[in-house]
């Protein structure tokens, strides 16, 4: 059994239906003009032999997105199958990989979206042939199992598809439109309710992908992927991307080269966009472009038929030209080629067309689209021979005889005169004259034997003959008035219509109204009545492309007006306004193009490309500088925006441009205010502040920060990019006077600070700021203070040593330790702050118990000490006038670890990172090894150093008396560089973090960042500083002749 047809007349649920129930073996082939798919039916099941175009992913595809296969064991599987001659599924189930159920599970999906799929093909042919199938049916990809399918259950589950395909094509215009999420928060919504397949479809919408890679990427079928779409869609989640939007990206793939792609979401904006002429006329271009005339032309004639119904008859003329000579032998390009030449007038040209489509009509035969063709040029041209003639010929073949008649007795009445031309019309109507019954004349014949006894046969009485034919005309009578009567109703209704139509200058459906009509009615009272409406249709139409005519010559005048005057425009913006310009000049060039002026559109085109070109480059520039400003290159953003200015100064990029600046400060933490605006830009810290300055803008900041001058800066070349803005001018934190002078170094414990003035000691809360106490004692205090970890202890010139207690609220001194002589110098502690050392001037260095003031030891040193003593090591260095430096551990002999001799004074001692340094007098500062007295490294001073050599990180610094701090490096004493203060130092230099801090007699602390190699700032006072600063928690403290200073480090 082998049967072939058509989809379109019989539905392929009924082959599939006969087939089964045939219970043959064989193959359904299906192929239209894109694909081909064909089934096996075999006793064993249903096989998908091969799915042509709309290929299927194959089987080692279907596994790995399915996750059962890795990459490298597909590629393993498809070497093994080439050297083994296996498929690739045979190979996989072999070696383990995958299980024959999973692959089946897998292939059952496949064949059934791919079968479901032949559902809906409509435009199809199709061919059962009985036996065996044919190896070149067979895809290389066949799969290696056979499924079976109850055929019932199939076809039930094709039907409900469809019925929901109708309700999803209602959203989805086509397989390549594209969709996007409304807002991220709705794709934020959908990740918390919906199921993973759901997920799968969704994670790639875009508003970049369209349906077929959404399908092709997710492993989700067609149908499934759609209804999620559907789903969504209806829910207000996504929108499906307008036709310019589809447009827009379909150019951009173009561009990017993926010209298929590009294609097909061209045409998906078409099958969005169905009555958009435009939109159809950019696809047809498109495809033109592409070398697919064929395909351009459908898309040329929807268009020239929407141009037509809008009597845009030159655009409805362009578009079927173009679609006639891609596709010259298309009937329905012909037809719509009449149509517009009808419509217009062009009645030879109609003529033309018509004689050949009225020709093939004949040969189809198709008798009433000949008809209607023949009515309608009668109707422009009653007096037309020729299609007078084809006319008859359709009737005659209609067998409608009335009709026949009518056409016949015009041709004779308006016979030509000319022989010539009278003889070919008859030759043309002999075939139909010759078998019309009036035309026959029968010859006589002679009776036979049988009109012999025919006429002996006695005859039918006259009167019964008669009453026989009366009914019969009686009957003919009222089945004729009924039929004239339902013909009048008909053609009122039809009427009615057609003047509907009329009305909305809907000319061409009119006349294919009235055309449906006299094509299907038999009665001549109605036809005359149909064409004398549609001689009356015809002068409304001809009136109405006059008037349509002189509006169009009218439009064009104006036109003309208004090209000439954006001419004009365009010349006048040019220089000052060039975005106007360009849009005037696009305006010119949809005007110029409209009005089919080629020269203005030439014109128009270099204008908007010149201004493109101008304006692009405003553009681009504004966004390098944009760019730029992102990656933090503000100089060259800067610049950038400078080239801006100068070459496209009236632009739009231009006028919005502003120059970035990032403005960074020393010390961080400054807040900057605009001074023009008041507005406070932001405060500096790790980051810059960043600013936008217009280009006329007089730009002046304000600096400000806590314990700092204010500073206020012009902005005075924009294109600067960076400012670095140094606040160096310090204010105190505060000022507490004290009536005396501040002649010795503060020491500070906890946030309290000591000093020493005269025979007193005085306590000074430093938050807030406040003189807490003061404990007075007998003598004059030598040399300054020494904080312990919870003491204070103060030598005088009353041979004592005292502790104090600062903690306690009424008799402070702990202990008094009797030295025997006066003191010379400050106390100093051991390490553990265990014992108190003190000299004296009796060249006796003292140790005592710190906690209880009990003498541990004293011994002879070779001169006095003047200088505070310092622990490091185990030993306890002691410096003495005459030159001499020693390490001791008792008041033994023995005791003296080492001794180290210099030919000048010694100045106050710092033990720093192993090290002790030492100034001279000689000047020179010294480095010495505290463990062994070896002298490390000497370096000579321009000047006297003054008090303490300090060390941060690996540079050791020294004051000299004329206002030198010079840097050494602390490895060799090699000078590394100077700083010169405005006036002597006398107080040497303390240290806090980084910061090395020293006064000067130019009334002035200055702090010197050494990590910066500069001078951070300066604190200017009232009298000279001749004491270095005492470095607490986030301040220094420091006295002269005013009182105490407290100052804000950062």
């Amino acid at each position: 059994m082998s049967f072939k047809g058509d989809l379109s007349t019989i539905g392929l649920g009924e082959v599939f239906q006969m087939i089964s129930m045939s219970q043959k073996e064989g193959t359904l082939i299906v192929q239209d003009s894109e694909s081909r798919k064909c089934v096996f039916f075999g006793a064993t099941g249903v096989q998908l032999l091969s799915s042509g175009k709309r290929k299927g992913m194959k089987i080692g595809d279907m596994l790995l997105r399915a996750g059962k296969v890795t990459e490298a064991q597909l590629e393993d599987a498809l070497e093994n199958g080439r050297i083994q001659r296996k498929m690739v599924g045979e190979v996989l189930v072999e070696s383990g990989v995958v299980t024959q159920e999973e692959i089946q599970r897998i292939i059952r999906e496949q064949i059934e979206e791919e079968i479901y799929d032949l559902f809906l093909w409509k435009k199809a042919n199709f061919e059962f042939v009985e036996g065996p199938a044919a190896d070149e049916l067979k895809d290389p990809d066949a799969q290696v199992t056979k499924l079976s399918f109850d055929v019932n259950g199939l076809l039930l589950e094709a039907v409900r598809r469809a019925d929901e395909w109708t309700v999803i094509n209602q959203s989805i215009p086509s397989i390549d439109s594209i969709f996007t999420f409304v807002s991220e928060s709705d794709r934020h919504e959908e990740d918390k309710t919906s199921q993973d397949v759901a997920k799968r479809v969704y994670r790639l919408v875009d508003g970049r992908i369209p349906i077929s890679e959404i399908v092709e990427n997710t492993g989700v079928s067609k149908f499934e992927a759609c209804k999620v779409l559907v789903d969504l869609y209806n829910r207000g989640r996504i929108r499906l991307l307008t036709v310019p939007e589809t447009m827009d990206l379909a150019i951009k793939r173009m561009n990017e080269g993926s010209r298929e792609r590009g294609m097909r979401m061209y045409l998906a904006a078409a099958a969005q966009a169905p009555e958009d002429a435009k939109v159809l006329s950019q696809v047809a271009k498109f495809l033109e472009g592409e070398g697919l005339g064929k395909e351009a032309s459908s898309y040329h004639v929807k268009a020239g038929h929407i141009f037509l119904e809008q009597g845009d008859l030159d655009r409805a003329m362009d578009h079927m030209q173009r679609a006639s000579a891609a596709n010259p032998d298309d009937p329905a390009i012909q037809m719509g080629m009449f149509e517009v030449h009808a419509a217009a007038g062009n009645l030879e040209e109609g003529k033309k067309i018509a004689k050949v489509l009225v020709a093939q009509a004949l040969m189809a035969p198709d008798l009433p689209r000949a008809r209607a063709l023949c009515d309608r040029l009668l109707n422009a041209d009653p007096n037309d021979m020729e299609f007078r003639i084809y006319r008859a010929k359709a009737l005659h073949r209609a067998n409608l005889k009335k009709e026949l008649a009518e056409d016949l007795e015009f041709i004779k009445k308006n016979m030509p005169a000319n022989p010539v031309e009278a003889e070919r019309i008859d030759k043309e109507l002999r075939e139909v004259l010759v078998k019309r019954p009036s035309s026959v004349h029968p010859t006589p014949k002679t009776k036979t034997a049988k009109t012999e006894v025919a006429a002996a046969k006695p005859k039918r009485s006259a009167k019964g003959t008669l009453v026989a034919v009366a009914v019969l005309l009686l009957a003919a009578g009222a089945a004729a008035a009924y039929y004239e009567m339902t013909a009048k109703r008909e053609l009122d209704a039809t009427l009615e219509l057609a003047r509907d139509l009329k009305k909305k200058d809907l000319f061409v459906d009119a006349r294919r109204t009235m055309d449906a009509f006299l094509a299907k009615t038999f009665s001549p009272t109605q036809k005359d009545r149909a064409r004398s409406f549609l001689i009356e249709l015809e002068a409304a139409q001809q009136s109405w492309l006059k008037t349509k005519k002189e509006r169009e010559e009218e439009e064009v005048r104006q036109a003309n007006e208004k090209m000439a005057q954006l001419l004009v425009q365009i010349e006048e913006d040019r220089q000052n306004r060039p975005a106007n310009a360009l849009t005037r000049a696009r305006e010119l060039r949809e005007f110029a193009e409209a009005h089919k002026n080629p020269e203005l559109v030439k014109k128009a085109e270099e204008l908007t490309q010149a201004l493109e070109q101008f304006l692009g480059g405003a553009f681009a520039l504004k966004a390098a500088a944009d760019a730029l400003e992102k990656e933090g290159k503000l100089r060259d953003a800067a610049l950038k925006i400078d080239q801006l200015l100068t070459e496209y100064p009236n632009t739009d990029p231009a006028r919005g441009a502003l120059y970035p600046i990032e403005i960074m400060t020393r010390p961080a933490g400054v807040r900057v205010t605009s001074v023009r605006s008041g507005l406070v830009l932001g405060e500096t810290g790790e980051a810059p502040v960043r600013y936008r300055m217009k280009p006329t803008e007089a730009v002046r900041l304000l600096f400000e920060k806590t314990g700092y001058a204010s500073v206020e800066r012009d902005v005075k070349d924009k294109s600067v990019g960076r400012i670095q803005v140094d606040l160096t001018e310090k204010r105190e934190m505060w000022i507490l006077p004290l009536g005396m002078s501040v002649n010795t170094q503060p020491s500070m414990l906890g946030e309290t600070l000591f000093l020493t003035g005269g025979s007193r000691l005085f306590a000074i809360k430093t938050n807030p700021k406040r003189l807490d106490w003061y404990e007075p004692v007998d003598g004059t205090i030598e040399g300054g203070a020494k904080a312990g970890p919870d003491r204070v202890y103060v030598g005088t010139s009353a041979q004592q040593l005292i502790a104090i207690d600062p903690r306690l609220q009424a008799e402070r001194k702990v202990w008094k330790y009797e030295t025997g002589d006066r003191v010379s110098g400050p106390p100093g502690l051991s390490a553990d702050a265990a014992t108190v050392y003190i000299g004296t001037y009796d060249k006796m260095l003292h140790a005592v118990t710190a906690a209880n003031g009990e003498g541990q030891w004293k011994r002879e040193i070779p001169a006095e000490t003047r200088l505070e003593p310092v622990a490091a090591d185990g030993v306890i260095i002691v410096a003495c006038i005459d030159g001499s430096i020693l390490g001791l551990k008792g008041p033994r002999p023995e005791d003296e670890v080492w001794k180290f001799r210099m030919d000048s004074t010694p100045g106050a001692m710092t033990v720093s990172d192993g090290v002790l340094y030492v100034s001279g007098s000689d000047p020179a500062v010294y480095a010495i090894d505290p463990k062994r007295g070896t002298r490390l490294w000497r370096q000579k001073m321009t000047s006297a150093v003054t008090g303490r050599v300090v060390r941060i990180g690996g540079t050791v610094c020294a004051a000299g008396r004329e206002g030198r701090v010079s840097f050494l490096d602390a490895a060799t004493g090699e000078s590394l560089w100077t700083f010169d203060a405005q006036g002597p130092i006398q107080g040497g230099l303390s240290s806090a973090g980084s910061l090395l801090l020293f006064g000067s007699d130019d009334q002035s602390l200055y702090a010197f960042d050494l990590a910066l190699r500069s001078l951070v700032w300066k604190m200017k006072v009232k009298g000279k500083i001749r004491v270095a600063p005492a470095a607490g928690k986030g301040a220094a403290y420091f006295g002269n002749d005013e009182g105490v200073y407290a100052v804000e480090l950062n």
